[in-house]
C-alpha cells in the first residue's frame, strides 16, 4: 500500500513537473508574440500625428472641392501603415489545457491585451477600406458632386475614428504589459518601435499625372521585393 502511495505522490511531482515546463515554454512563446505586437503598437503611437496631419490635408482638399464643385489635381495620398498583429500563439495556449495553469492575474491580463489585439485588427479593416475610398480624389482633377462629397467625408470619418482607436488601444496594451510585469520580449519591440516612418509622414505627393481608379498600397508588391523579411530583418522600410 506504502509503495502505491509512493508511486501516486511521484506521479503527481512529475506531472506539476510537466506543466510548469508547460507553462514556462507557453510564456516564452507569448513574450515572443506581445513582443511584436506592443512594438507595432509603439510604432502605431508614432505615426499618430503624421496620419492625423494627413488626413486633415484630405479634409480640406474635400471642402475645397465642396465650394467648387471640382477636385483639384491630388496627387498620391499614401496608405495607413498595415500590420499584421499577431494572436496565433496565444489562441493555441488558450485552446490548450496549459492556460488553465498559468496564475489567474497573469492570465487575465494577458487576455486584456488581446482583446485590444481583437479591436485593433476590426479597426485595421475598417481603416484600409476607409482609405481606398479616399484614394478616390487622387487623380488629375474633375468635377464633383456635393453627394460624392458626403460619401468621401464618410470615409474620412471612418479612417480618423480607425486611427485613434487603433492608436488608443496600442497605448493601452503598452500600460497593461508595463503594469502588470507581462513576458515581453523587449528586443522584438525595439525592432519594431524604431522602424522608419518617414514613408507614413511624407505629406500628400504632388500630381505626377497619376488617373483615376487606383488605390492604396500601390507599391506594396516592389516595397516587398526590395525590403524582404529574414531572420535578421522585420522587412521593415521607409
Amino acid at each position: 500500500m506504502l509503495g502505491v502511495l509512493i508511486a501516486l505522490g511521484l506521479g503527481a511531482v512529475a506531472t506539476e513537473i510537466g506543466w510548469l515546463i508547460d507553462v514556462h515554454n507557453a510564456k516564452k512563446a507569448i513574450g515572443e508574440e506581445l513582443g511584436e505586437i506592443l512594438g507595432q503598437g509603439r510604432e502605431r503611437v508614432r505615426l499618430y500625428p503624421c496620419v492625423e496631419r494627413k488626413l486633415t490635408a484630405v479634409g480640406s482638399i474635400l471642402s475645397d472641392a465642396d465650394k467648387s464643385g471640382r477636385l483639384s489635381a491630388v496627387g498620391d495620398i499614401g496608405n495607413p501603415p498595415w500590420r499584421t498583429w499577431p494572436h496565433n500563439i496565444w489562441d493555441s495556449t488558450i485552446g490548450s489545457d496549459t492556460a488553465g495553469h498559468f496564475d489567474r492575474g497573469t492570465l487575465d491580463n494577458i487576455s486584456g491585451v488581446y482583446e485590444l489585439v481583437a479591436l485593433i485588427i476590426h479597426y485595421t479593416d475598417d481603416e484600409n477600406d476607409a482609405w481606398r475610398r479616399l484614394y478616390a480624389i487622387v487623380g488629375p482633377g474633375r468635377a464633383i458632386s456635393h453627394d460624392e462629397i458626403v460619401s468621401l467625408r464618410d470615409a474620412l470619418s471612418s479612417a480618423r475614428l480607425s486611427n485613434r482607436m487603433i492608436t488608443g488601444s496600442s497605448l493601452r496594451m503598452s500600460q497593461i504589459a508595463v503594469a502588470y510585469d507581462l513576458p515581453v520580449d523587449q528586443n522584438t519591440v525595439t525592432q519594431w518601435a524604431n522602424a522608419p516612418i518617414d514613408r507614413y509622414c511624407a505629406p500628400i505627393a504632388q500630381p505626377k499625372g497619376e488617373g483615376y481608379g487606383d488605390s492604396t498600397m500601390r507599391d506594396m508588391f516592389e516595397r516587398a521585393q526590395e525590403h524582404p523579411i529574414t531572420r535578421k530583418s522585420l522587412g521593415t522600410s521607409k
